[in-house]
This record gives C-alpha cells, structure tokens and sequence, in this order.
C-alpha cells in the first residue's frame, strides 16, 4: 500500500488491522510521490524485492473518513 504521505498510511493501516488482524504479513506500506516516475519506479522494485512479483496495482484516490 502507498500514500503520498506518512500520516495517510497509518490512518489506513489501523483501519486495515483493525478490520483485518492477520493481514499484516501481506502487505507493507510506502510513500510514493506517484508525479515522480523514479519514486514510482522505486516502489515496483521494492514490491518485487518483498513479494516476488507483482501481479497488479489499483490507482486509488480518496480520503479517510
């Protein structure tokens, strides 16, 4: 999962593990500047490091509630 910001990830992290305790262990969390192809470029390489693959992306735009 990626955001554009700190503060971002961890809203949505504590809504995930709130909903979902043992998700932890398939998913990491990254800022991404996604109007930077190399911050982009970086956090694919970095998915394929952890995960292996990458078998999709969702660009998903919207804010907590």
């Amino acid at each position: 999962m990626c955001a554009t910001s700190v503060d971002n990830l961890s809203k949505a992290t504590k809504e995930i593990d709130a909903e979902l305790p043992d998700a932890k262990d398939r998913y990491w969390t990254c800022v991404v500047d996604i109007a930077n192809l190399d911050s982009v470029r970086s956090w694919i390489e970095e998915t394929v490091a952890k995960f292996g693959k990458l078998d999709g992306a969702a660009n998903v735009a919207g804010e907590l509630n």
